[in-house]
């Protein structure tokens, strides 16, 4: 074992272009969404007539494997400068069996989905979710 390993060694580090695979398959999206609503609740600590919000979306996804992905959705929100909401999806492709991770850390609906489900059209209805909060909330 310790020869290949070895040999290993030895090969990248004369090819070190070899070591990583840079053909990784990623996407990133940058959004920014400017928003006017009416205010229909107004107070005294509210006077405007118009609730404007700007948010900046970064999105992004990278495959690890052939099977293998992750991707993440975060929302800043531009004026106060904060992360108003974050979503990571982990997912496997396992033949004829798709394995979801949705976590969403942050934000107003705090919660996570592990599902697991069936991608052949026969048994389409075949799955298992998790979740919290359940369903029913």
């Amino acid at each position: 074992m310790g020869t290949n390993w070895n040999a290993d060694y030895a090969y990248f580090n004369l090819h070190p272009e070899h070591a990583i695979n840079f053909d990784i398959p990623w996407k990133a999206t940058i959004s920014h969404v400017y928003s006017i609503n009416a205010n229909q609740n107004r107070t005294a600590a509210l006077p405007n007539e118009w609730d404007i919000n700007q948010t900046l979306m970064l999105n992004g996804d990278v495959s690890f494997t052939k099977r293998w992905k992750l991707a993440t959705t975060t929302n800043l929100n531009i004026e106060n400068f904060s992360v108003t909401n974050s979503r990571f999806i982990l997912t496997r492709d396992m033949h004829c069996w798709a394995l979801t991770f949705q976590w969403t850390p942050i934000g107003g609906n705090k919660s996570f989905l592990f599902s697991v489900r069936s991608t052949s059209s026969l048994f389409q209805d075949a799955k298992i979710d998790i979740r919290k909060p359940p369903a029913f909330l």
